[in-house]
């Protein structure tokens, strides 16, 4: 039961360090997280102030058409890929446009130029998008794992451990009433068999 308590305190201090390191990481991912989310919001906001300029200039039905247009000629290209870091997989998204065509879908003529910035800013969007999701993606797995390590850690410190200490207690105290009784027996026969001699 000793070797039991002892490899339950070490595993709860080793789950301490664990946690420490997960502290640190989530310091290390916040600022960078919040940086992109203060971007994306900001890019999110020209953008569909951009989007609303090009609908209102060009009208409903040639932006839509331009739009069938373009799913034709370009294609996304996703791929994911995990790292593994502290014993969770985060993600690593990898986005590109590929297009069949140099030229683009729509002529010069009868669009404004609202739409070639609209695609840029576009183009910037999906790429702090995909970025801004590995990085929530890094910290709520992170705030994840914290949570499961600190749960085992209060179940180590407040249920196991206590009740091994208990239990080693509760053996301890078993063991000296049993060697007492076995004292006094001994004392006792230890009594008969002088009471006999002295009776012979």
């Amino acid at each position: 039961m000793q070797t039991k308590l002892n490899f339950a305190i070490k595993g709860k201090n080793f789950l301490g360090y664990n946690r420490e390191q997960i502290i640190v990481q989530i310091k290390k991912f916040w600022p960078e997280y919040q940086t992109l989310k203060d971007d994306f919001l900001i890019l999110f906001k020209k953008l569909i102030l951009k989007l609303h300029e090009t609908y209102s200039g060009m009208g409903k039905l040639k932006f839509i058409e331009i739009s069938q247009i373009s799913k034709l000629q370009h294609k996304p290209l996703i791929s994911i890929k995990n790292k593994k870091v502290h014993g969770i997989l985060l993600p690593k998204i990898e986005f590109e446009l590929t297009s069949s065509e140099q030229l683009p879908s729509y002529s010069f003529l009868d669009t404004t130029h609202n739409l070639d910035d609209l695609i840029i800013i576009l183009k910037e969007f999906f790429r702090i998008l995909i970025f801004l999701a590995e990085s929530e993606d890094k910290i709520l797995k992170f705030a994840l794992y914290y949570k499961r390590v600190n749960n085992r850690i209060n179940g180590l410190k407040y249920i196991i451990v206590p009740e091994l200490q208990v239990t080693i207690k509760r053996l301890k105290e078993f063991l000296e009433e049993a060697e007492r009784e076995k004292a006094i027996r001994i004392r006792f026969v230890k009594k008969i068999i002088s009471n006999k001699k002295k009776i012979n």
